[in-house]
């Protein structure tokens, strides 16, 4: 991604260098020209400069241009080439950043480094890298894949920009640390002004004096695309936060369907750190799931979480592409977590919920016991997600494991465990490309007679190849190893890369009705990071005829 950033910068800033060389030579040769007319009939009187005489003062204006903008430090280069002084510096937008840094002292090679070692798809993007994350906003991605998030503290607000400018705004407090506030940009090595407009008054404003930071973010601040600067009150982030999303499930091609999703959070409503977070769907699913989290003290890494939630999920099952039954599983239950965070990567929770399971079928074949009744269980759960994005990981690794005691359970005899792990790793080996291996297992220990089977496989990074469900039992293993490839970066705001991705597939139901002795397949297919969420397309060929196509977006399961 870097390297394409890189070219693209790279013919913009010579070219555009070339051009506003041509044109700042011609206005010093023209500005030249005109003081020498003028002075014409003092050279006639006298053949040389009175001693004292000062030279005319040179001032640059730089205008914006987006990421095409940093070319403003090749014709800054240009002017120390040819040792023509500076003495005044202003500029908007990108040519407003580059003359600010200038103006603090830096020289145009030390600008280049600052911009050649940048990554201008994280900051025009916008978005925190995944792995900077918190454990919590983590979360967050994974269920809400998409980018529009919604204020509603003082009602409902939609992002002023396009990006937060959270990366850029980092570039700008590093590279200006030495210059905090200031009772006038006359005192930085080279006088400097830049200029934004008040969108309340429609009037431009010149940044004289003060935080030299606010002044660079502020003409940085394009309208629909950098969230505007706030001066005067202060600013928080709203503790109400709502995140809205929605997920296309084409997993099997004939039978698509939708489901709205929603995130609501409300921020510190319990004390510090604490949040109540809400889940909703709507569509294909509906349900609502919440939880109150909040850590034992404002410094501890302990916390408990009391949840609770209520679910009308559809739940297919097919064989290759024809379905064979179609439940609807309504299901009430509410707990409570005591768990330890140990990082932004890693949490361990354990907990005890109780509540009511009922499998409806609706059409098709009975293919499990038809139970309904109470269930309640102790739960432990440990997660650590080392991974660089959630998405489209390039490296890094993650590993979850849960195990159950259900004490109760609708159709089960008796008490009974239930396991399941999972793990990923993902290790570059080219600068476009990665490998990646993800194995996965469960099993009740030998329990079988529990009601509704535990474990199901089939679908998209299941058995790509098989229906969807196709394969259900209490014991099984699954295994994925394959190649992602980079093969194209989107432009900024519409998206970020479109992968390439390969991938062989085997595993085993153990029990499961009509199994094949060796369920296995070869996937293909591509994946876009765009604005609005994912978008897989993809086919898969398997073992005893199973072969189909499938897609998703917004939402990659």
């Amino acid at each position: 991604m870097k390297s394409r950033w890189s070219s693209k910068l790279s013919r913009g800033f010579f070219l555009c260098s070339a051009i506003a060389a041509i044109i700042a030579l011609s206005n010093v040769t023209l500005y030249a020209q005109a003081k020498a007319q003028e002075s014409k009939p003092q050279a006639q009187q006298s053949a040389q400069i009175q001693p004292g005489a000062s030279r005319p003062k040179i001032g640059v204006a730089l205008e914006g241009g987006g990421a095409l903008g940093l070319a403003h430090i090749g014709v800054l280069q240009w002017f120390e080439d040819h040792h023509i002084p500076i003495d005044y510096v202003a500029g908007t937008s990108m040519g407003g950043l580059v003359g600010g840094l200038y103006a603090t002292g830096r020289t145009p090679e030390e600008l280049k480094e600052i911009v050649a070692a940048q990554k201008w798809d994280i900051i025009i993007g916008g978005d925190i890298p995944y792995e900077d994350l918190s454990y919590r906003r983590k979360e967050d991605l994974s269920y809400i894949q998409n980018s529009l998030k919604l204020g509603l503290k003082h009602g409902l607000s939609t992002p002023s920009g396009l990006n937060s400018g959270t990366e850029i705004s980092l570039l700008i407090d590093r590279e200006t640390v030495s210059y905090p506030s200031l009772d006038s940009f006359d005192h930085l090595p080279i006088p400097f002004r830049c200029v934004a407009t008040d969108l309340v008054s429609g009037k431009e404003v010149v940044f004289s004096s003060g935080s030299l930071q606010q002044a660079l973010r502020a003409t940085m601040s394009m309208p629909g695309v950098f969230s505007p600067v706030r001066d005067g009150d202060k600013i928080y982030v709203d503790p109400p936060i709502l995140q809205l999303g929605f997920a296309i499930d084409g997993t099997e091609s004939d039978d698509v369907t939708y489901t709205q999703l929603a995130r609501l959070t409300f921020m510190d409503v319990w004390g510090y750190r604490s949040e109540w977070r809400t889940d909703l769907q709507f569509g294909n699913e509906y349900g609502i799931e919440t939880e109150l989290y909040r850590p034992f003290t404002t410094t501890s890494k302990w916390f408990f979480a009391p949840r609770g939630e209520a679910t009308d999920t559809s739940f297919k099952v097919f064989h290759r592409s024809t379905p064979q039954a179609i439940y609807r599983f309504f299901r009430d239950d509410a707990g409570i977590d005591v768990g330890y965070g140990f990082s932004r990567f890693t949490e361990i929770r354990a907990g005890y919920e109780v509540g009511y399971f009922n499998p409806d079928l609706r059409i098709g074949a009975q293919l499990f016991p038809r139970n309904n009744g109470r269930f309640g269980d102790t739960r432990l759960r440990f997660l650590t997600d080392h991974r660089d994005d959630f998405i489209a990981p390039r490296r890094g690794y993650s590993v979850q494991a849960t195990f159950r005691w259900y004490d109760t359970n609708p159709g089960a005899r008796d008490a009974f465990p239930v396991m399941e792990a999972q793990a990923e790793y993902f290790e570059p080996i080219t600068k476009p490309g990665s490998i990646f291996v993800i194995a996965q297992g469960g099993t009740t220990f030998g329990s079988n007679n529990i009601g509704v089977p535990q474990f199901f496989l089939g679908g998209p990074s299941r058995l790509s190849a098989y229906g969807t469900n196709e394969l259900f039992g209490n014991q099984y293993y699954y295994f994925r190893a394959g190649y992602l490839h980079d093969v194209l970066t989107l432009p900024p705001f519409v998206g970020k890369d479109v992968y390439v991705i390969g991938a062989y597939e085997f595993g085993k139901m153990y029990n499961a009705p009509n199994a094949s002795k060796f369920p296995n397949d070869v996937a293909v297919g591509f994946l876009a990071e765009t604005s609005i969420g994912p978008l897989f397309i993809g086919g898969s060929v398997g073992d005893t005829g199973h072969a189909k196509w499938f897609f998703e977006l917004g939402h990659v399961f």
